[in-house]
């Protein structure tokens, strides 16, 4: 078989070739195999409520300083830490972000502020309050070293912007570097936003809308679009 990657003389062949190609191989093994689209990831093993990386809204990758960075689970350490892509494979920078297993975290890359946000929440598909911080969500904030290529957490952090578990949690920042979270608890759209730093943020609130553009049902999620 040919490798997957084709250099640039052989591209040059054109269709003509590709059709040959194809019949040829097809009938000296007798049926096409399957292209390679991808690769396939590391196992992150059993006990966690959710896949760690499949919530819908949430992003878990990021590009900067010429490589794509992820916030991925560790099944040995049983956290999540700040993972780098180096050629196909995810290598442990062995920067920790979030310690709890069953949580899940949206990524916000900065590149104005060399800043990372995390904000981790306790995953729950259906999302409740709790009177106990250890199931709040926190905002993690991280400062990129381009030298040593590495990031480290930022003093004062992590700190509590939610007051329960959800099924996912939406980070963004604003023009005035404001920063948002949304996500859905209790069957209602809830809110919160930084107030006079990053670390200082004020209390969750229900979307101010009417009743019934509040309400959902309790698997729904909500997210965030800029204008």
């Amino acid at each position: 078989m040919w490798p997957l990657r084709f250099n640039a003389a052989l591209a040059r062949l054109g269709i003509t070739f590709a059709a040959v190609f194809i019949l040829v191989t097809g009938a000296a093994s007798g049926a096409l195999a399957a292209p390679q689209v991808g690769f396939r990831d590391f196992p992150y093993g059993s006990g966690l409520n959710h896949p760690p990386t499949t919530a819908k809204p949430e992003s878990k990758t990021w590009w900067n300083d010429g490589a794509w960075w992820a916030c991925l689970y560790n099944s040995k350490l049983k956290n999540y830490d700040i993972y780098r892509l180096d050629d196909q494979n995810w290598v442990d920078t062995g920067t920790p972000i979030d310690d709890r297993p069953n949580s899940s975290a949206d990524a916000l890359w900065d590149s104005s502020s060399s800043k990372l946000y995390v904000a981790s929440h306790l995953y729950s598909n259906t999302g409740s309050s709790s009177s106990s911080s250890s199931n709040w969500a926190r905002l993690y904030r991280f400062t990129y070293h381009s030298t040593s290529k590495v990031y480290s957490q930022d003093p004062g952090f992590p700190v509590y912007i939610t007051k329960g578990k959800s099924e996912t949690l939406v980070l963004t920042k604003d023009s005035t570097g404001r920063l948002w979270v949304t996500y859905v608890q209790s069957s209602k759209v809830m809110v919160n936003h930084s107030v006079s730093s990053d670390d200082t943020w004020g209390t969750p609130f229900v979307l101010p809308v009417s009743s019934s553009a509040a309400s959902f049902k309790s698997d729904d999620v909500s997210s965030v679009i800029s204008f």
